[in-house]
């Protein structure tokens, strides 16, 4: 069977369940290779301006070594201060027959694909950019152009997360022979498992102070600029008193923000804070509606996280995942970025109950059909076999 060779920074929460997956899988041999222990132990995060320790295992359940750094000073996540001078021996050593590197931009990634070259074995690239935040021919796309070409020229293969992706890939010259599917997804039997029975979930309704005929809107984002969770603190002020909102997560704005919601939505704002892995699944089944309104968001997998909790889905024009998962009046909705009225429309669309019922049931299907981290295996083993064809095992 092909033996893949994958290059990250750190250990990611959103990426063990899927080397997990490919792990089972008896089609291919998988070893991932990480450039940083971060988010092994606790870690501050600076985003969300606190030390954080994820609750579910990182680590288990799938081959990996963490590579050395000769650097002179530790790495951290900062991957263009990274030395590896053993890769293209580990690669030899390993006898892969495949490299899959996730991301493009740092110098870690181009000194791994520099050893694949060198040694002769295949390199695939993983990443997520999209034309959202670097649109055509702006100078943004061109500094990209210019610093990407190489690694995705000589590149055997891109594999694209969603639509976004796919045509950032386009614009940078990969061909269509060159790109495969192997979609961002998340882990959807770990929330089915951890969904409320609705006995729990209208008790904790109610110990929230939401009456039975109210709608929940939910919104997981560090608070930060980018992430404009202003504008649904604003939208939600916008509507009756009848939508309530639950914010889940925390940063240098939360005292901003908090005053904001006293403000335009008093009493009608409940702030969660950093929510841990295993919670987030009870808290968003106990919701009805999710909002991501970044201004840049390459993907977005709280989005996939909320529809697996059967959360229909509203998400602004900046958010990649939008093209791939939200359907405009079948799985949620989207709005021009940084229109408030417009998010607010869609906001009051969801309270009628047979139309929120019909887009629950659709954005769940949407992310367990084609949106799960088996049905992303399966298209990484697809695409590695298609590589890897003519070859002896």
């Amino acid at each position: 069977m092909p033996r893949i060779a994958h290059f990250v920074s750190h250990p990611i929460q959103y990426f063990a369940p899927l080397y997990r997956a490919l792990s089972q899988s008896p089609e291919i041999d998988l070893t991932v290779f990480f450039a940083s222990d971060f988010g092994t132990k606790p870690s501050f995060d600076s985003g969300l301006s606190k030390v954080v320790q994820f609750d579910v295992p990182l680590l288990d359940g799938y081959q990996h070594q963490f590579l050395k750094n000769s650097a002179a000073v530790d790495s951290g996540l900062n991957l263009d201060n990274f030395q590896c001078p053993e890769l293209a021996q580990t690669l030899q050593q390993g006898q892969f027959d495949l490299v899959w590197i996730h991301g493009w931009g740092h110098q870690f990634q181009r000194q791994v694909a520099a050893a694949a070259r060198r040694v002769g074995i295949p390199y695939v690239l993983r990443g997520e950019s999209t034309l959202l935040e670097a649109p055509l021919y702006s100078i943004r796309w061109w500094r990209r152009w210019w610093k990407h070409r190489s690694i995705l020229r000589h590149a055997a293969a891109c594999w694209y997360v969603g639509i976004r992706n796919r045509e950032f890939l386009t614009s940078m010259g990969v061909e269509n022979n060159r790109l495969f599917p192997a979609h961002y997804s998340v882990d959807t039997e770990f929330f089915a498992q951890r969904l409320l029975p609705l006995h729990e979930r209208a008790c904790m309704r109610a110990g929230q102070g939401v009456a039975p005929g109210d709608l929940v809107v939910v919104t997981i984002a560090k608070l930060i600029g980018r992430k404009r969770v202003d504008d649904v603190i604003r939208a939600v002020g916008a509507c009756s008193n009848s939508i309530k909102l639950w914010v889940l997560g925390d940063g240098k704005d939360a005292e901003m923000l908090k005053e904001l919601a006293e403000r335009v939505a008093p009493g009608r704002v409940t702030w969660f804070g950093f929510t841990n892995q295993q919670a987030i699944p009870e808290v968003l089944s106990a919701a009805d509606v999710f909002v991501l309104a970044s201004d840049e968001e390459t993907w977005g997998l709280v989005t996939n996280e909320a529809m697996s909790c059967g959360l229909p889905a509203i998400v602004s024009d900046k958010v990649g995942c939008g093209a791939d998962l939200v359907s405009p009046g079948k799985t949620g909705f989207t709005y021009p970025c940084g229109d408030v009225p417009a998010l607010a429309d869609c906001i009051k669309k969801m309270f009628d109950s047979r139309t929120l019922a019909e887009l629950k049931a659709a954005a769940k299907d949407r992310v367990l059909e084609h949106y799960s981290v088996r049905a992303t295996a399966h298209q990484i083993v697809d695409a590695t076999q298609a590589l890897c064809v003519g070859k002896s095992y």
